[in-house]
């Protein structure tokens, strides 16, 4: 059999005429190995082969060195420091079926345990210390002990399965009680009392429900169509049930989601597609609720690049919003308005011969106001400057340790600088402290209580969040007293005042995501984001601006400098509160909520360290 060697791939295209019309050419040494990748735009990726060493120079002339043992496994990683030389090291080990041991860097040194299958039994590691797993004959995951303590017990979570190996309940021990148990309910099951009432379908086989809970019917219930398809959503919040509805065409997209309203009236959303099942429009009428008028809205004539990504899409205000992209399928700019005159981004990649991906100027302009933010980066391609040129509102210079732990070390709002400790990558500085599985607890402006899950409960001593079964956050406390309703694909639809169940806020969704809020007050305004999913402009029905935002590298706000005002939409209006790569920013801790954990932007890390298998139906 003749093995061939792909010479030549293309991006998609139409014509040869599409700007993002282009190639990517591979050269081969005699073994049929790749040693050169070169793109049509003039860059190119060198691979260089000695014995089981590896060398990968990018198209900025960066490297990065491997070696395998000689079982061809990766053996140890060579990363340039700071001079360019690679011998900063990463080192692995492993055990005789090929599970990964140990992970070493520096000072620091991560280790892996298994049993005779296999299976993953404790992992040890700087940020969270120990965490070990136990199973059930079949494989399931039984137990995940964590290590934080009460009175000298360990946080442990339990998963109990049904004879087909669904899982059936995810519990808490030691824990203070912090934790609600979660419930799962499949096929003509019975439910908990005070489920909402409905017909499921074709659930056999199914997830019907997850409640969450002692003896409570809170939760999620959901009904199938034949095809498998959820027709039909509940949720219920406080006893309260919101009810999502969903209709399908043959091709599987969704043509319709009724939202839940508030019992005198309920918003349905159409969506359109194109040809290649693809979302070409979506529109919605206006909505009369007990609260007040909530304004129509919609998206019209989506279009796309030949690679799939969105080219343009006209706003139910009129203003088109379009994204151009180059022949390595970068986006080289995006716009809003007739040739961008409401806003404009563009973007550069450095000369085509070295654009390695990285970002080197982003140039805005809307609204009387133009300025250009340069960066530059690290040999491992880590963002070393930052600065905006026009008007010098700002500058970062960051440094970073052998860790990859952030200090800036110079810059006009530059937030926190802090420092770090070697053994655990934690924050050192006076002000802040941890717990025992390397969750955030206090910061200088607040002290943080987290469950089981990772999840922060308390804001200070003040109970502040509740979340689902499926870890969604369904109430705030804090700062405002809110309950959340989310759709079929776990999208938030929309909010209502935790005391008097008022609908106050809905969402819609396009091909770019998170495109509308309506509300009473300020009715339908429409979010343009750039290419991190930041919104940059805020427009209402009318097509005014209403909000103009901007954002430091890593999140942090800027609202003034460079010709930014207040007339022009500048400020910091926390509504909508979609901010920094679109998520929601919480006005009481200064957190970005992402869903599985809070990002502070202040310091530009994470509040709780990264889930480890412990609320996904999975196994480690």
């Amino acid at each position: 059999m003749m093995l061939l060697s792909i010479k030549r791939s293309y991006n998609p295209f139409r014509t040869t005429s599409d700007t993002t019309y282009g190639y990517a050419e591979n050269t081969y040494d005699a073994l049929g190995r790749v040693t050169a990748v070169a793109t049509s735009d003039g860059s190119s990726v060198g691979t260089s082969y000695s014995g089981n060493t590896v060398t990968v120079t990018d198209q900025a002339s960066k490297q990065r060195k491997s070696v395998t043992d000689a079982l061809g496994r990766l053996k140890t990683v060579y990363e340039p420091d700071s001079g360019g030389t690679l011998n900063v090291n990463t080192d692995y080990t492993y055990d005789v079926l090929n599970n990964l041991l140990t992970v070493s860097q520096g000072s620091q040194t991560r280790t892996f345990s298994y049993d005779n299958l296999s299976r993953l039994t404790q992992a040890v590691n700087p940020e969270s210390g120990t965490v070990s797993y136990g199973y059930d004959p079949n494989g399931n995951l039984t137990s995940k002990v964590d290590p934080r303590t009460t009175s000298g017990s360990n946080w442990t979570t339990s998963y109990a399965y049904d004879d087909l190996n669904r899982i059936t309940s995810r519990t808490y021990s030691n824990d203070g009680g912090v934790t609600a148990p979660v419930y799962f309910y499949y096929d003509s099951q019975s439910l908990p009392s005070g489920a909402p009432s409905y017909t499921r379908g074709s659930s056999i086989g199914r997830l019907v429900a997850v409640t969450y809970g002692s003896s409570s019917s809170n939760g999620t219930y959901r009904a199938y169509d034949k095809l498998g398809r959820v027709t039909e959503q509940w949720q219920r919040t406080d006893t309260t049930n919101y009810e999502i509805d969903a209709a399908y065409d043959l091709a599987n997209g969704m043509t319709s989601q009724t939202y839940p309203g508030d019992g005198t009236a309920r918003r349905s959303v159409s969506y359109s597609f194109d040809a290649a099942g693809r979302m070409s429009s979506l529109s919605t009428s206006a909505v009369t609720y007990n609260v007040g008028s909530f304004a129509a809205a919609s998206v019209s004539s989506v279009s796309y690049a030949a690679q799939g990504g969105i080219a343009s899409q006209t706003l139910g205000n009129g203003l088109v919003h379009a994204i151009g992209y180059n022949t390595r399928l970068q986006p080289t700019s995006i716009q809003l308005g007739s040739s961008g005159a409401t806003m404009s981004l563009s973007y550069t990649y450095g000369t085509s011969s070295t654009n390695n991906g990285n970002i080197t100027s982003i140039a805005y302009s809307g609204g009387g106001t133009s300025f250009t933010q340069d960066f530059t980066y690290d040999n491992l391609n880590r963002l070393a400057t930052a600065q905006e040129q026009s008007g010098s509102s700002w500058t970062q210079t960051n440094g970073y340790d052998r860790y990859g732990n952030r200090t800036i070390t110079a810059g006009v709002g530059s937030g926190t600088a802090p420092t770090f400790s070697s053994t655990t990558n934690r924050i050192t500085t006076s002000g802040y402290s941890y717990d025992a599985a390397g969750n955030l607890t206090v910061d200088p402006s607040h002290a943080y209580t987290y469950d089981a899950e990772n999840k922060i409960l308390k804001l200070d001593t003040v109970l502040a969040y509740a979340y689902d079964g499926e870890g969604k956050r369904v109430r705030k406390y804090v700062g405002e007293n809110t309950r959340f309703v989310y759709g079929i694909g776990g999208e938030l639809l929309a909010e209502y005042n935790g005391s008097t169940n008022a609908i106050t806020k809905e969402y819609l969704y396009g091909a770019s995501g998170l495109t509308a809020v309506i509300d009473p007050t300020n009715g339908t305004e429409y979010l343009t984001p750039d290419h991190l999913g930041s919104p940059r402009v805020v427009t209402n029905s009318s097509a005014t601006v209403t909000q103009r935002r901007d954002f430091m590298p890593f999140g942090e706000e800027v609202t003034s400098g460079a010709g930014r005002s207040s007339g022009s939409g500048w400020s910091s209006v926390s509504a909508p509160r979609q901010k920094f790569t679109g998520y929601e920013r919480d006005s009481e801790s200064g957190l970005d909520f992402a869903q599985a954990r809070d990002f502070g932007s202040s310091v530009g890390r994470f509040s709780s360290r990264s889930l480890q298998y412990s609320c996904r139906l999975v196994k480690p």
